[in-house]
């Protein structure tokens, strides 16, 4: 046993899943020599290494039937409760737990002692053992598959808690003048087409720094009607190239570091809207080398997605800059708590050496500073408020989980604070942006049906045709082809109801003729080489 012990150590995947096929004739040899410590403890090591191939993940159903999760459960439980138990079977039935809960929770929750066993290995002296028990309670109930019961009216707490914090700050409200702001700032400038890009590039930073989400979401969904009329001015170009076109004007109309800064964030801007993260990231590396107290530039990279000491290094400097907005500290400390749970993780399941683990301390450390800003900081409505209360009790239990009274009485406050975020969750649900978005995507796609349908160049010609053929009583006719279009209602808006007599172009901004009032051109060279086709239909208006 002390020999396949060494072996499973060497973490080769098909010795350990042939290994896995002996478990039932393991456990029935081991079922009377419990009493030996060093073969029982030899045991687990090889049995938790072995079976954690199978069950670690989607497993194989006959391989799964024959090594018998339940069975091997209870006997790891059977080897705990000796007294001569050793901190290396805690610790090994702990880290297998941490990553079988995940898949198979039903079977850990249909063995009560199991469960018993995980609760009482957060109060462990190992601080392994503690984030593993912590890690396998978090898979049993992983709060990322729950759908809670939404609530229509809010509890008394929710709203004492808001009406405390402030309304006028909270986040709901933040978010809706900056959406506001942004709503206005595109229609100033579609109705405003001579207004310089770079007035235009410098308010959208502003709008960025503010709340960088709300305008990355903004431009990378369909365009809506408003901004339609807004890229009509720009050369035909789609609405996120916006950003790129304002971050060069930006650049050409000044040569100081400033101008340089500005058009940088919109640069960066572009990339996050367009999705390129890695590009983002390789830019926002080359600006802070010239520009190294701008704070805008470590969020890029502290919200990358890379789980890694270098993201939370960028997320404390971000931190150190001066004018930070808001948003960005929220979101640096977010992104900083959320890769520091991710490397600490890992860390700590490797059992590496003396050093490591005291830099996992160090960085629970901090993390757990940070968790505990954000939370007193942020709004109570906050999207992340859920998951930096769950960070803050988490980061405690491994912090002083052996040390805390029975009743976690040093907890209660943090844990009134997760109920409350949890029931603001409850009364605010999130929007149905899928819906949202399949709508606005059909409808940009069915744009060119309406737009270049054929047609002859004279709208009146079209209607006649059809009062012409138009007959009730024949059932062949195409009498209900325009039912439901109400002609007092303008569905479509104004960039998409006028078009160029000439060349059929739209847009929202076209000359009128000055005889009838009716034909509409884009310029003179339209009106021009049309004139002879509406020459005699041009009527002066009533």
């Amino acid at each position: 046993m002390s020999v396949m012990s060494s072996v499973t150590h060497m973490n080769d995947s098909e010795i350990l899943k042939n290994l896995s096929r002996f478990t039932p004739t393991i456990l029935d040899c081991v079922k009377g020599h419990l009493d030996d410590l060093k073969y029982a403890e030899d045991t687990v090591c090889v049995l938790t290494h072995s079976a954690a191939v199978v069950f670690n993940d989607t497993p194989d159903p006959e391989l799964a039937r024959l090594v018998s999760l339940p069975r091997i459960i209870r006997f790891f439980l059977s080897v705990v409760r000796l007294p001569t138990a050793t901190s290396l079977s805690f610790g090994h039935f702990c880290t297998f737990c941490s990553a079988a809960t995940i898949y198979h929770p039903a079977v850990f929750q249909s063995i009560p002692d199991s469960l018993d066993f995980l609760v009482a290995s957060t109060r462990a002296q190992d601080v392994c053992t503690r984030n593993a028990a912590l890690r396998s309670l978090i898979g049993l109930y992983p709060l990322a598959g729950t759908h809670p019961q939404n609530i229509t009216d809010e509890p008394p707490a929710v709203r004492q808690a808001l009406d405390q914090f402030g309304s006028h700050k909270s986040y709901e409200m933040r978010h809706r003048e900056q959406e506001k702001k942004l709503m206005q700032l595109i229609d100033t400038f579609a109705g405003n087409p001579r207004r310089s890009l770079s007035d235009l590039g410098l308010a959208f930073v502003k709008l960025i720094l503010d709340n960088e989400l709300l305008v990355r979401f903004h431009f990378t969904f369909p365009p809506s009607e408003r901004d339609i009329r807004l890229t009509s001015y720009l050369g035909g170009t789609q609405f996120v190239d916006v950003l790129r076109l304002c971050g060069e004007a930006v650049r050409n109309s000044g040569s100081g570091s400033q101008a340089d800064v500005m058009g940088n964030i919109l640069q960066l801007q572009f990339l996050l809207a367009c999705g390129e993260m890695d590009e983002a990231g390789i830019v926002a590396r080359s600006c802070i080398k010239r520009h190294p107290s701008v704070a805008f530039f470590y969020y890029v990279l502290a919200s990358s997605g890379d789980k890694n000491i270098p993201a939370v290094l960028h997320g404390e400097k971000g931190l150190q800059c001066s004018g930070l907005t808001d948003f960005l500290r929220e979101e640096l400390l977010y992104n900083i708590v959320l890769s520091s749970d991710f490397i600490v993780a890992e860390m700590l399941e490797g059992r590496s050496s003396q050093i490591h683990l005291q830099e996992a301390v160090a960085l629970m450390k901090k993390a757990w500073s940070n968790a505990i800003s954000f939370v007193n900081e942020a709004p109570p409505e906050h999207p992340h408020m859920t998951y930096m209360m769950a960070f803050t009790i988490h980061f405690a239990f491994l912090m002083r989980g052996c040390t805390l009274s029975d009743d976690c009485r040093e907890l209660q406050t943090a844990k009134n604070k997760l109920f409350l975020a949890y029931d603001i969750a409850r009364s605010r649900p999130d929007g149905l942006f899928p819906v949202n978005h399949c709508r606005l995507e059909t409808h940009r796609l069915s744009l060119p049906s309406k737009d270049y349908s054929s047609s002859s160049i004279d709208p009146n010609v079209d209607l006649a045709a059809w009062l012409e053929k138009l007959d009730p009583d024949d059932p062949s006719s195409n009498f209900f082809e325009l039912r439901g279009i109400n002609p007092d209602t303008n569905r479509y808006g104004a960039a998409e109801m006028h078009h160029c007599s000439a060349c059929n172009t739209p847009s929202a901004a076209l000359r009128r003729c000055s005889g009838c009032q009716k034909t509409r051109y884009c310029n003179s060279d339209c009106q021009s080489r049309y004139w002879k086709v509406h020459r005699n239909a041009c009527k002066p208006g009533p």
